[in-house]
């Protein structure tokens, strides 16, 4: 009787512990990467016309991961793997209900009204992911969690310096009139096209004017004066000739990241 006590104890004991472990809270393995676009950028300090526009995760890029509603926590990029910043400061998962997601940069405040540089252009580029758990390792495919707005525009006449911005209501996410200065993207070499993006806030029932300024040409604008629906991770991109007047050409909806179209086709 003693040993089929001893027997079944020891049974219970081997499920009971192994249950236990089960439980038991395990270190989060991180893998990270973002959805396919077209560039890719490597620090902020270096940021480029080649790269300004993030593609890839580089090594010491740091991402803010957070588990269901607890305080995120930063983790940076190795060679081969996600690290805590802090190495006291960790995630731990014991439930397959946990719900991870994450954002880049981590130091994002907001998308802003100078975005003429290129490190203006990517600090408004904000990233999110919404982890897939499989035991203890999460993955994140990040995408944009913002529009893009992008303008090309032809002129008659060699223009030495052009400048484009966008002004509407709520466009960078607040509430009231809104102004953002667009990134010069390229110039032909003629200096007769002109190529300009920046990041915009989706939303419904978006309609703003967008300026150009040139040293030749002058100030002239453009009304988005009918309402369009702004998606996040599309790139609404607005085709102009400049002679007498600003003419509209086309106006084309592309992923995010896609190259601009230097001929648009009509609106979509």
């Amino acid at each position: 009787m003693n040993k089929i006590l001893i027997m079944m104890f020891g049974v219970w004991c081997l499920v009971s512990c192994t249950q236990q472990e089960d439980d038991a809270p395990r270190m989060l393995e991180v893998s990270a990467e973002i959805a396919p676009q077209t560039t890719t950028r490597t620090t902020e300090s270096t940021v480029s016309s080649s790269d300004y526009d993030k593609l890839t995760f580089d090594n010491t890029d740091e991402i803010l991961i957070q588990k269901n509603s607890e305080t995120a926590v930063t983790y940076t990029k190795g060679t081969n793997t996600w690290k805590p910043k802090d190495a006291n400061t960790f995630i731990t998962t014991t439930s397959s209900s946990d719900l991870f997601t994450a954002s880049y940069p981590t130091g994002y405040t907001g998308i802003l009204q100078d975005q003429n540089t290129f490190a203006g252009f990517w600090k408004s580029k904000k990233l999110t992911s919404t982890g897939e758990l499989n035991g203890n390792k999460v993955t994140f495919s990040f995408t944009p969690a913002v529009a893009k707005i992008s303008v090309v525009v032809s002129y008659g006449d060699v223009q030495n310096s052009v400048t484009a911005s966008v002004a509407g209501t709520a466009i960078r996410g607040g509430s009231g009139s809104e102004t953002i200065n667009l990134l010069q993207t390229s110039v032909s070499t003629n200096k007769k096209r002109y190529s300009f993006a920046g990041i915009i806030e989706p939303g419904n029932s978006r309609t703003y004017i967008i300026t150009l300024v040139a040293d030749v040409d002058g100030t002239k604008s453009h009304n988005q004066s009918t309402s369009l629906t702004m998606k996040a991770g599309y790139n609404y991109q607005y085709t102009f000739t400049s002679t007498n007047e600003l003419i509209l050409t086309g106006v084309t909806v592309l992923p995010f990241s896609e190259p601009i179209e230097e001929d648009s086709g009509s609106a979509t």
